[in-house]
């Protein structure tokens, strides 16, 4: 029994130690596609990103945060905050302490702009997975982050870069080149376990065209072959079921008509204000003492709804940064604001696509598409809010996510849930054990029955022989008696 107890202890701990290391193993490969629709896989019959769906996790929709733009929701799903508490609230934008202008081409490597929180690429390579109170040692494994192209991936953050970024932008370095790229990152012989990777379409073609274009159906033929390409070439390297692949979007797309495009310098005098951004919203500064003059003139314009700063409503979580412009304004739904007369003349075609609406509204939803290890199997949700991810990217990477504005709670339906079925088909190792713990429990039963019966039996033939030994006729017997036998009668 002691050494059945040693074994059953030792399976025990094995177990345990199975359970972290699946944990400890997950590796994420987070994909976006920028301004892919939340309908564009159904509505152009996309086969590959369907090939995912099915045999995955899709969302009805993935909502962004407000407002719907590529920067700010881009740098949420790595941080879980709203985009007034990381600070990156626009494309374009003003800090008024550091007295300069925000630029995505330009500004993107400096920190300062970024430094308001740490991204989970970041955390992955820092946090230490281990038990605080276990000493490090050199046989400890090691965590290693990559990012091509994702806005915020080219600053440094507590002195810290990751193992491998790609930065400054290049039309040579294509769609292919990137899943090259990132399965070489998987087959390194100490491989990065997260990946983010960032694609400028189909936003660059519905941009010009709109989203119901025949060019980007077109477009789409080719994004989906590509996708195929990287799917494949995972199938061929044995890593399609092994890792996690999760696929976004910042944002949707909504088609706007040129005879929908207002022009701001007709309502109003463009020496009163500074203007920041343009477009489905408008960020401005008044000049002194215009504030409330601008304030007047920008409410003239139809289709749009003008805020002071302090009035933006909290259901947007958006007032409360100081690079949220002093005047804000939203266009409704296929409306635009053209900065200037020059503009709408040059710039504005009969029909084309925009963003940066309401994040309520369905057109500017984006997708969600997840499969892997960690990820149910064909299941369909409801839409899901996009300053969950981190939340949900921290569990699967074992990382302890820093105060943020999302929840588990709302996403954790889509992880499989860990089964001691599930961690021994996975481990050869334990299968092993697991029999042998069975074989000799199997084996204590037997010797244990043996036992027992040798027992019996000795005891049995003990009594048959002092029985004999008395040679006490069968006729002096009583059946009533306790022991079966009588003394001899006299």
């Amino acid at each position: 029994m002691i050494l059945l107890y040693y074994v059953i202890s030792c399976w025990l701990y094995t177990i345990s130690q199975t359970l972290l290391l699946e944990h400890e193993e997950q590796t994420i490969v987070l994909l976006s596609f920028d301004g892919f629709r939340y309908d564009y896989i159904k509505k152009f019959d996309l086969e590959n990103f369907e090939r995912i769906a099915y045999h995955g996790v899709k969302a009805d929709s993935l909502e962004p945060t407000f407002i719907t733009k590529t920067f700010p929701n881009h740098f949420t799903i790595v941080t879980g905050l709203y985009e007034e508490s990381h600070g990156i609230v626009a494309n374009y934008m003003y800090d008024p302490v550091y007295k300069e202008y925000f630029d995505p081409v330009k500004s993107s490597k400096e920190s300062k702009w970024w430094n308001n929180t740490v991204p989970i690429w970041i955390e992955n390579e820092i946090q230490d997975r281990h038990d605080i109170n276990k000493v490090k040692n050199k046989n400890d494994k090691t965590y290693k982050s990559a990012s091509i192209y994702w806005p915020g991936s080219e600053a440094i953050y507590n002195n810290k870069k990751i193992h491998f970024i790609k930065s400054n932008y290049d039309p040579a370095y294509t769609f292919k080149k990137r899943y090259d790229k990132m399965i070489d990152l998987l087959l390194e012989p100490d491989p990065v376990n997260f990946i983010t990777c960032y694609f400028e379409e189909p936003d660059n073609t519905a941009h010009q065209y709109g989203p119901d274009s025949k060019e980007l159906k077109e477009k789409f033929i080719s994004l989906d072959e590509e996708f195929g390409y990287f799917l494949n070439k995972l199938e061929r390297a044995n890593l399609y079921d092994a890792i996690n692949i999760i696929i976004v979007s910042d944002h949707g797309m909504s088609t706007i008509k040129r005879e929908n495009v207002y022009t701001l310098t007709d309502y109003t005098n463009a020496e009163d204000y500074d203007l920041i951004d343009y477009g489905t919203f408008l960020f401005l500064n008044p000049k002194d003492g215009k504030r409330e003059n601008v304030y007047k003139k920008l409410h003239k314009i139809p289709h749009l709804k003008t805020y002071y700063k302090e009035d933006i409503p909290e259901e947007y979580h958006y007032k409360n940064n100081r690079r949220v412009s002093q005047i804000f304004a939203l266009a409704e739904e296929g409306y635009f604001i053209s900065p200037n007369k020059n503009y709408t003349l040059n710039n504005i075609t009969q029909i084309f696509g925009d963003h940066g609406y309401s994040n309520k509204l369905k057109n500017m939803h984006g997708i969600f598409l997840a499969h892997g290890p960690a990820f149910k199997q064909n299941m369909k949700i409801k839409t899901i809010k996009n300053i969950d991810l981190y939340n949900l990217m921290c569990y699967i990477l074992d990382l302890k996510p820093h105060p943020n504005n999302g929840t588990l709670d709302r996403v954790k339906s889509i992880l499989k849930e860990k089964t001691l079925f599930t961690v021994i088909m996975k481990n050869p190792a334990l299968i092993i054990t697991l029999l042998s713990v069975c074989g000799l429990f199997i084996i204590v039963v037997i010797l244990g029955c043996t036992l027992s019966c040798y027992r019996n039996l000795k005891d049995s033939s003990k009594r048959y022989t002092s029985v004999n030994d008395q040679e006490v006729p069968l006729t002096q017997w009583d059946e009533n008696d306790d022991d079966g036998m009588m003394a001899p009668m006299k």
